[in-house]
């Protein structure tokens, strides 16, 4: 569409170019034809042929009639080339205000892809520390997923509990996230963005210590409420490292092997 718009105005310019010259040449044409009546009426009166004179005022009239013709084209041709150049500054500024647009959700685009880097971080989350805690197995923890999804995706307020196992399973869900420190209203969050994420978004062997320190960035408005909720999940997940590595060493079931520096 676009192409077509251009070559729309192109054509529209070349025609006025054309005419504009067609008409350039038949002023010169008058003005030297002009010129030369000029000369006949001065050698006229010179010579007090007046009859000439007169043929000669005549054939001048006629002249100017035609030069202000030509004029009067002329001056359309301006207009036009004006209104042109007006439709191709506002088909600009169009651009440009589309091309901001796209710059935006650009940005935009690229700030997302930044906060869904940290699902990964939520998996492990809620793998290594939600799960584990429940009395119950992997069955526990489906069942809360899908009370939790379902209100996010019915987009609402509350969570619906079906029965009294539901309640117990989200009490145990609340005195876990308390002993990290994270609210269940925070958690959801974590949710949220771990179901926002699609196979191009991981950590990518990202370090613990870098994942936090780019959480430190300014976050777009739209995804602010994601950062204090990642605080303290990559804190947990980092406190629950820590607890599992001094365990190791104080248990001696583990082995530490160091890869030359």
């Amino acid at each position: 569409m676009a192409e077509a718009i251009i070559n729309d105005f192109h054509n529209y310019l070349e025609n006025l170019k054309s005419k504009n010259n067609k008409h350039s040449e038949e002023l010169d044409m008058k003005c030297r034809d002009e010129e030369e009546i000029h000369k006949k009426i001065s050698i006229g009166f010179n010579n007090q042929d007046w009859t000439q004179c007169k043929s000669n005022f005549e054939v001048l009239s006629n002249n100017s009639k035609e030069m202000r013709k030509i004029m009067k084209n002329q001056s359309k041709i301006t207009e036009d080339t004006f209104s042109l150049t007006e439709k191709i500054f506002s088909l600009t500024e169009k651009i440009l205000a589309s091309n901001k647009n796209i710059e935006g959700r650009l940005a935009l685009l690229e700030n997302t892809k930044q906060i869904l880097c940290y699902s990964d971080w939520v998996v492990i989350l809620i793998d290594e520390i939600i799960v584990p805690k429940f009395m119950g197995d992997q069955n526990d923890w489906d069942r809360i997923s899908t009370i939790l999804t379902k209100s996010i995706l019915e987009d609402t307020d509350y969570y619906v509990l079906e029965n009294e196992e539901d309640d117990r399973l989200f009490e145990r869900l609340v005195e876990i996230l308390d002993q990290v420190n994270i609210t269940l209203g925070e958690f959801e969050y974590l949710v949220r963005l771990n179901k926002m994420r699609n196979t191009e978004f991981h950590i990518n062997n990202q370090p613990l210590c870098e994942a936090k320190k780019q959480l430190e960035m300014t976050f777009p408005e739209h995804l602010e409420h994601f950062k204090e909720p990642l605080k303290k999940a990559l804190y947990a997940i980092e406190v629950q490292w820590k607890n599992r590595k001094r365990d190791g060493n104080r248990n001696g079931n583990r082995k530490i092997f160091k890869r030359n520096r």
